[in-house]
């Protein structure tokens, strides 16, 4: 007797009879009649001996029929993948608007779950900017807009950190967000985002009158200051517009934006600095460098130039170990520095005292 001519029930037994997922799908791809008969078998197979992972495959990928069919044949809305992520994390990590919205009105769910790294469904979804998918979680009951990670960092932080314009804009619009909230480096949203130099992000920060422009991190960095270490040029201009931002502020060590972006090398930004008022072209931190000592053992040719050229700015000053910039710059082999000395007549009397 042919194989397809057995009856359904002997074909279901010889089906539970194969050991492997891939044989039994291989066995129910044979024509339509096993397929309709034998695909419900492959997912009820798939829940218990796999661990649900068409439901991991699904949610992970945005296929709705394939999640449709797992969770009725017993796959946990709440089962737990990579990183104890749930099927709703998964599927709101990667964007999948309708799988999302299926999940959420599936019994049991829990729109708030936690992964290993405290981080939620929100929280996924507002690192990657998926705008529609952090709408329907702000909209579920049960949903903290601001929660926090291992980390102590809340979905407006992740947003904010990778330029997420629309899930900022959102956020900053949502009861119950702080948009001051702090990590564990006592970084606020804002400081994320000008470290990375998100520009449209910082506007809506700067638009919002709740947000401290001036916020200092663990370590004392402000805004202005990592923003200026990073060139990020853009960004600087928008905070140097604050009334409130401090342009000479200083961190742990006593650097200034200035200084940081001297040493950086980053000369249009150390212009917007040194033509604002209140800046110290000569100030020094806690080894007693200015912004000249570190642009010139640094060889940043441009931003020496400049500083050369600025009043107040000794460029003879020694920090605490007796070094000048020009006796840096000749340590570290930067001759073109060396050579600017040398058109202000400054290397021969510093090399005669060192």
């Amino acid at each position: 007797m042919p194989l397809l001519d057995l009856p359904n029930e002997l074909l279901q037994v010889i089906a539970e009879e194969l050991e492997l997922a891939s044989d039994i799908n291989a066995f129910a791809q044979t024509n339509t009649r096993l397929y309709r008969l034998l695909n419900t078998y492959l997912y009820l197979y798939d829940v218990n001996q796999l661990g649900s992972s068409a439901l991991y495959w699904a949610t992970k990928h945005g296929q709705e029929a394939t999640t449709r069919k797992s969770l009725q044949q017993g796959a946990h809305i709440e089962s737990m993948f990579e990183s104890n992520r749930t099927p709703l994390a998964l599927a709101a990590e990667n964007g999948h608007e309708i799988v999302v919205k299926l999940l959420l009105t599936t019994e049991g769910v829990n729109p708030d779950s936690k992964d290993v790294f405290k981080r939620t469904p929100l929280s996924l979804a507002a690192e990657k900017g998926h705008n529609a998918v952090v709408n329907l979680l702000l909209l579920t009951s049960g949903v903290d807009p601001d929660s926090r990670d291992h980390q102590g960092q809340t979905p407006l932080s992740w947003a904010a950190e990778y330029g997420r314009e629309a899930v900022v804009k959102l956020l900053l619009s949502t009861e119950g967000v702080n948009p001051n909230s702090k990590d564990q480096n006592r970084r606020t949203p804002l400081l994320h985002a000008a470290e990375k130099g998100r520009e449209a992000v910082i506007k809506l920060f700067l638009a919002t009158d709740s947000v401290d422009p001036d916020c200092r991190g663990s370590l004392g960095w402000t805004p202005l200051a990592l923003a200026a270490q990073r060139g990020h040029e853009v960004v600087v201009k928008l905070l140097l517009d604050v009334k409130s931002v401090d342009a000479d502020s200083n961190n742990y060590l006593k650097r200034t934006p200035l200084s940081l972006a001297a040493q950086s090398g980053h000369d249009a930004v150390v212009k917007l600095l040194l033509a604002m008022a209140g800046v110290n072209p000569d100030s020094k931190d806690s080894d007693g460098q200015t912004p000249l000592s570190q642009a010139a053992e640094n060889g940043r040719e441009a931003v020496v130039k400049l500083l050369l050229a600025t009043r107040g700015v000794n460029p003879n000053s020694k920090d605490f170990f007796e070094r000048t910039p020009l006796s840096l710059a000749t340590r570290n082999g930067h001759k073109t520095i060396v050579k600017l000395f040398q058109i202000h007549g400054l290397a021969g009397r510093d090399i005669a005292n060192h």
